[in-house]
């Protein structure tokens, strides 16, 4: 699990440190205080590799811009737009180790000194256009004190997607981003259908039984012609479809599924009361902290609910160990700051009723 992780001239942050990390971090602050650019900023410090996730992200934002103007679509991802200056992401583990993902717009000359001469002599044999237009992408890795590990991309051709270069492989995080976009019913059957084939589907029972109790297993059943998850409730006697359950359980499913399918990782939840009364949220917290604690996963998950920060604090307060850090984010100035609330501080500050949002 991460410890601490720091953002340097990403998105609205000049620079941000969140320490010390928890197993669940519940992450506030008013609109446009940049808690959607801090999962997206965990989601690429997981995946160094992915040259094209720079810019997926900001297709999930609906920022779709031709690739070949490589520096009006990435240039949203630095502070200020100022994409002269390299964007850094960094980390510290439980075990101390420290990793580190630098990601820049760069020239010719710059990103040939990077790749090997293999590499620029395969270039220019398959790839010319490649090696002929600028700028380039650069994603850079480190872990600990071991060598830089490059991975670079660039237009392949014109109007086609990117082309990326990987000198070496870079280490991979297992991470999944949950929006409030994202498309959930597929997904389910695809995380659902992985843990079944591994005979590992009953490890998210204990947590939909929290908010379902009658819920006794799971079963991917063809309906309309398409694989649909079903639940079996006690008492009765046929299988039910699991959309037809209540958007709460349904979420809440999704979730778990995530987590489940992310082991030792991280999930990233944005806007995580989505789709949830407030009267059921105690129940949904210890259903992800549940889930989390056997998937050994770190959640980050965004709010802008008091309801939702409350019912954390009170599913976590009757725990006998902690496992809850909130994090609330402000604009001060012209930077965005961070102020943080440990469990004992969490507790406190909602008996007082003080604003924690």
């Amino acid at each position: 699990m991460f410890q601490s992780f720091t953002i340097k001239n990403f998105r609205c942050f000049r620079e941000l440190t969140l320490a010390p990390l928890e197993r669940i971090n519940l992450i506030a602050g008013k609109n446009n205080t940049g808690k959607t650019a801090l999962l997206e900023a965990i989601h690429l410090h997981c995946h160094p590799n992915d040259c094209n996730l720079p810019l997926d992200i900001n297709k999930d934002r609906g920022i779709e811009e031709p690739v070949k103007d490589l520096w009006k679509v990435a240039g949203w991802l630095f502070h200020d737009q100022s994409s002269g200056k390299d964007f850094e992401l960094s980390s510290r583990d439980e075990h101390g180790a420290e990793r580190t993902l630098k990601v820049r717009l760069t020239d010719r000359l710059d990103a040939a000194e990077i790749l090997s001469e293999r590499e620029r002599l395969e270039l220019a044999t398959h790839a010319p256009y490649f090696l002929n237009h600028a700028p380039y992408l650069v994603l850079g890795y480190q872990k600990g004190g071991e060598g830089w590990v490059h991975s670079i991309a660039a237009p392949s051709s014109p109007g086609v997607g990117l082309m990326s270069v990987s000198a070496r492989a870079a280490e991979s995080i297992p991470c999944r981003f949950l929006s409030v976009s994202s498309s959930a019913v597929s997904s389910d059957v695809e995380n659902f259908g992985s843990l079944e084939a591994a005979k590992r589907q009953g490890e998210i029972l204990p947590a939909l039984q929290l908010l379902e109790p009658r819920l006794q297993r799971l079963s991917l059943v063809p309906f309309a012609g398409k694989p649909v998850i079903h639940g079996d409730l006690q008492g009765i006697d046929r299988l039910i479809p699991m959309p037809l359950m209540g958007e709460g359980v349904r979420r809440v499913m999704s979730i778990v599924l995530s987590i489940a399918t992310v082991p030792s990782g991280v999930l990233l939840l944005d806007e995580v009361e989505t789709g949830l009364h407030h009267s059921v949220m105690v129940q949904v917290w210890q259903a992800i902290a549940e889930a989390a604690r056997r998937a050994d996963v770190q959640v980050f998950a965004t709010t802008h609910s008091y309801e939702c920060i409350q019912a954390a604090q009170q599913a976590f307060q009757a725990q006998e160990s902690p496992g809850l850090r909130l994090f609330r984010l402000d604009w001060i100035g012209d930077e965005i700051r961070v102020a943080v609330y440990k469990q004992e501080i969490l507790n406190f500050a909602i008996e007082m009723t003080h604003e924690v949002r």
